[in-house]
């Protein structure tokens, strides 16, 4: 049994102390070869502009079955999100840290996902790891988060490289990950998103794993920032900048 949780602010002026995207993750095994995944998406915001002060919202909780066949190095992921999201500019927040969480904030928005996951060893601390697979989004919320792309009924491909490096004391992730919606309208670069990211775990500590994570959107589309500006009905200034921190730990 697995349990971690992760972190990510994205770099925007004027929100305050630990507002960003937090993902709450547990794995069990059911049996030798299958996994129980579990995530729950959750959103805080806080400016000094805003009355209370502060919000936090639920993204789409996610829940699936990890299932590796014997001996394979292949892995294949089912599973879905459920549609809880609201359309608020704390679930727009939110849709700036899911990084390689697609639909994690869509505002009521369910999603079906079916992915394959492989590992290639380099060396005996170096390995590369590929996944590729797709997700049917359906979205009951007519206005949408102001600025991102429509989703009704849509069906998307999603994929990722991550080299991986495991060391006595530490392990280091550097990898590239993206989505693309294939039923949507406009070209591909209005239709997909791309992320750079690099993570580093200290191993070496008991019970607890550490780690610190940076990100990088590269989808130009994703780079403007009038999506947040319209969301916030002001103007504000952002980057592609994602930062966070990671703990985990294995109970058994």
């Amino acid at each position: 049994m697995q349990f971690a949780v992760e972190g990510v602010q994205p770099d925007i002026r004027n929100i305050e102390g630990l507002s960003g995207g937090y993902f709450i993750t547990g794995t069990v095994s059911l049996t030798a070869g299958t996994e129980l995944v579990a995530e729950v998406p959750v959103a805080y915001f806080r400016t000094n502009e805003m009355r209370p002060g502060a919000d936090t919202k639920l993204g789409n909780p996610y829940v699936g079955l990890a299932l590796t066949p014997d001996r394979s190095p292949l892995m294949i992921e089912v599973g879905g999100r459920i549609p809880v999201a609201e359309n608020t500019s704390t679930t727009v927040l939110g849709q700036h840290a899911e990084v390689g969480r697609p639909g994690a904030f869509l505002p009521e928005g369910g999603m079906v996902t079916l992915a394959g996951n492989a590992r290639v060893a380099l060396s005996r601390q170096l390995s590369l790891r590929l996944r590729a697979g797709g997700f049917y989004a359906h979205s009951t919320d007519a206005a949408r988060a102001p600025g991102m792309p429509p989703v009704d009924r849509d069906l998307f491909t999603q994929y990722s490289t991550v080299l991986w490096y495991e060391g006595n004391t530490f392990t280091t992730e550097l990898g590239f990950t993206g989505h693309a919606n294939l039923t949507g309208r406009g070209g591909y670069g209005e239709k997909s998103q791309h992320d750079l990211a690099a993570t580093i775990h200290i191993t070496g500590l008991p019970v607890i794993t550490p780690g610190v994570f940076a990100g990088w959107k590269v989808s130009s589309a994703f780079r403007d920032s009038e999506s947040w500006q319209r969301a916030q009905n002001a103007r504000r200034d952002m980057t592609s900048w994602r930062f966070g921190v990671t703990l985990s730990t294995t109970l058994y």
